[in-house]
């Protein structure tokens, strides 16, 4: 997998059970918007502790991020 990512940082990518999942913080002091790319094999994530879901679209994942915010993300892979 790689990443195009901007102002952020994967903390970790792990595979637990069959399952994939990221932990990504913004580590600057303002919001960003970034875009994860090269997820083909993924059709949507699911943000952890957040309550919601976000659609990938032609293997990009695109995400806001509050200042210093963290994502804990589980993607959930094509049938």
């Amino acid at each position: 997998m790689s990443w195009v990512i901007l102002l952020t940082k994967v903390l970790s990518t792990k595979e637990i059970n069959g399952k994939t999942y990221v932990i990504s913080v913004n580590s600057d002091k303002n919001p960003v918007k970034i875009t994860f790319s090269n997820l083909n094999k993924f059709k949507a994530v699911k943000v952890l502790t957040e309550n919601r879901n976000i659609d990938i679209s032609n293997g990009k994942l695109t995400d806001k991020y509050e200042a210093f915010g963290v994502h804990i993300y589980e993607l959930i892979e094509l049938n």
